[in-house]
């Protein structure tokens, strides 16, 4: 799910991509690289602000990305298929997500 973006809802620069745990909770499984504009026009297209309280927090601190990152958060209701790598470093994942497509279906 898409819970959040870097950048203007609109148009956004990366995607944070959650999913839910085993408590129903919306949990931050990781960032994607930057978009190409029109993977950014598409997917901005399809995301609205939250229309209700967000579990998330307007800056994701050091511990998930590195240098604290200003987020817009959505509402987490897009779908968007992303590819990973499986290497991880002290529970974080290594390397970003890859935005491969939304899924709308």
């Amino acid at each position: 799910m898409i819970g959040a973006v870097v950048g203007p809802v609109s148009a956004p620069e990366a995607l944070l991509i959650g999913r839910l745990d085993n408590t129903g909770q919306l949990g931050i499984l990781g960032r994607t690289s930057p978009l190409s504009p029109g993977q950014s026009r598409s997917v901005g297209a399809h995301l609205r602000p939250p229309t209700s309280d967000h579990p998330w927090p307007e800056v994701i601190g050091s511990g998930q990305f590195g240098s604290p990152v200003h987020v817009n958060r959505v509402e987490p209701d897009v779908i968007a298929e992303v590819s990973a790598d499986t290497a991880e470093m002290g529970g974080r994942r290594r390397h970003a997500l890859r935005f491969v497509r939304l899924r709308l279906d």
